[in-house]
């Protein structure tokens, strides 16, 4: 299979849909119940915001995640393309650790424990300092 090397909106559209129906899913597992309350309350638009910008600034999928996209999404594009709060910075990991364990599990992707490491591996304090750095956000940004 021919990887796409330019952008598609039906193939973005496809990512975000298909992420709605994977967290639906991911919604009535014990993993998910385990959150938090603000975890769960921001669970939904972390997953749709990291599916939407692997594929807008990488075009990646999620079978294609590797930990150095994962990091990047995370640590860079987060901070840079999100407007939100602590509270929704300081869920990203935990909500993103357990929904790609649950992904794993459905068969969606195959390189669960790497990926769940690269998410360990970053360190909270520097996403939470990243997203308060104004020179660092993006002013066209479309996620806030």
């Amino acid at each position: 299979m021919q990887q796409r090397t330019a952008y598609s909106e039906v193939e973005f559209e496809k990512h975000v849909e298909n992420n709605r129906l994977w967290f639906n899913r991911f919604r009535t597992t014990r993993s998910f119940q385990k959150l938090n309350k603000p975890e769960k309350a921001a669970a939904f638009y972390i997953t749709q915001a990291f599916v939407g910008l692997a594929y807008k600034y990488q075009l990646r999928s999620p079978r294609r995640y590797t930990a150095k996209s994962v990091t990047e999404v995370v640590s860079e594009l987060f901070p840079q393309k999100i407007a939100a709060t602590n509270v929704f910075f300081t869920s990203v990991i935990p909500v993103l650790k357990r929904y790609i364990v649950f992904l794993g599990a459905q068969h969606k992707i195959s390189n669960t424990s790497t990926l769940v490491r690269a998410l360990e591996a970053i360190d909270v304090g520097d996403l939470l300092d990243g997203h308060k750095n104004v020179s660092k956000w993006d002013p066209t940004s479309e996620w806030g």
